[in-house]
Order: structure tokens, then sequence, then C-alpha cells
């Protein structure tokens, strides 16, 4: 994994966005669901508006984890579209106003449009960028998407350890030697220079156990390492909590000896 080559490329692409949709594969195992938990709860604390779809059932395993609740199982059609010929209505202007609680949207045209004229439908969500995660090719893609043209047109980026992979997006991170996508998501987070949160880093610590059996198979040097990286980030924390009991035992004993 030629790491040292994208990860500025990655790094641009999601500084750049700010609704970001993160894509579990449906046949992702534990390892996947976690590292796009990871993922959303990253983005979030960058300041971003991440969405998160995965379009199976959670697994058993981990469905009971603290943030399951962000998962959906498909983008959804939420966006109402209000459709007319524009050419032979000629709008001026564009308003709006609540009235007793009643959305009221005003066109103001030269000519007057028929109710007969209009048709009403309902579109998927914007992004300005989606990021795949176990995703081998674009015929994985299901429902979710409203054809090919909702991903052609968008930045994307392709992160998957399966030798399979078919390169599909614009920006690909693919390594067929990592045990895991929570492996490839540590080792790229070290690179961002941003530390992850306690929270970030349980998820792929766990992320990692999943996919190796608890270390004992499909595991390298780089499995170990992305291990190491998680490891120091949550005993750091556990010292940081020691430290701030300490200091408030030390103020419970100041405050009795300065009352005795």
């Amino acid at each position: 994994m030629q790491i040292n080559l994208s990860y500025l490329q990655i790094k641009s692409l999601i500084e750049e966005a700010e609704k970001i949709l993160v894509y579990v594969s449906r046949d992702a195992s534990a390892d996947g669901v976690l590292a796009g938990l990871t993922l959303h709860t990253y983005l979030a604390g960058l300041g971003k508006k991440p969405a998160l779809v995965y379009p199976a059932e959670i697994p058993s395993e981990i469905k009971d984890l603290s943030g399951v609740q962000a998962i959906e199982k498909s983008l959804g059609a939420k966006n109402l579209v209000i459709s007319f010929d524009y050419t032979k209505t000629e709008v001026e202007k564009v308003n709006y106003k609540v009235d007793k609680g009643k959305f009221n949207l005003i066109l103001q045209s030269k000519k007057p449009i028929a109710p007969s004229e209009l048709s009403f439908s309902y579109t998927g969500r914007d992004f300005d960028l989606i990021i795949f995660l176990g995703v081998t090719d674009l015929e994985k893609l299901n429902e979710s998407f409203e054809g090919e043209d909702f991903y052609l047109s968008k930045p994307s980026l392709n992160i998957d350890n399966k030798v399979t992979n078919s390169f599909f997006a614009k920006v690909n991170l693919v390594d067929p030697k990592a045990s895991s996508i929570s492996e490839i998501l540590a080792t790229l987070f070290e690179k961002f220079g941003r530390p992850l949160a306690k929270k970030e880093a349980e998820l792929l610590v766990l992320g990692l156990k999943y996919a190796t059996n608890n270390f004992t198979i499909a595991t390298s040097s780089a499995t170990f390492r992305a291990a190491s990286y998680l490891t120091k980030i949550l005993e750091k924390d556990k010292g940081v909590e020691s430290m701030q009991e300490s200091i408030e035992v030390s103020k419970e004993q100041i405050s009795k000896e300065n009352f005795a």
C-alpha cells in the first residue's frame, strides 16, 4: 500500500468536502461496519456532515454498540422536486413563506402555471464526497444509488483490502496485504497527524480483533503496528483519566487540611 503517495490526496479530498457519504459494502463483516462507524465519528469531529450507509443487517456481535444508531440502510429519497416546463412559464422570482404552520412556495412568472403542468418527485441527498469501504466494484452497489450518474459525478475514495478490487473510484486506497479495513484506516489516520479520540481508537481495535480472530490469523507486522498505534492512544487516555483522578483527590485532601 503506497500510503505515503496517496494520503495527502485523501486528506485534501476530506478537507475540501463538507457533506460526506460513507458507504459500507453489504458484504462487509464486523470489521467493515466498525471502520464505517469510526470514519463517521472522525468526520463529525472534523465538523463535517457525514452520513453512514450499510445496506444490510448489522452484525449481531456489534449491534448493541453505542453509535450504531447512526447507520442507515439506504440513502432514502428526502428531497422533494417540483418540476414544470420553464421555457413556457418564464419564472422571474422564487420565494416562500410559512403561514399558520403551512409552507408556501411562491413562483412569480410572466405566464400562469396550471396545476396540471406541475409534477412532483423525490431524489436522494447530495454529497461532496463518497467514501466506499469494502466495495470491490460498482456492481456491488444497490438501490441506495440513483444509478451510475450519482457516483460518477462525485469525488470518490475507495478503501478496501480485497485482491479482487477493481480500483473503480477516483482515488483508490487498496491493500490486499492488510488484515482488515480497520488496519488500513488506522495507518491512514496515523499519517493524518490528527490524534484519534478514545472512541475511534476503541472501534478500530475491535475491528482488528474481529478480522484477525483476536490477532491469531491473517496478521502481519503492519497489523501489529496499527494495533500498537491504537493502544498508545488508549493508554494515553487512561493516563489522562488517572491524572485527573489524582488531581481531584489532591484537591479534596487540600480542602480537608484547610478546614482541619
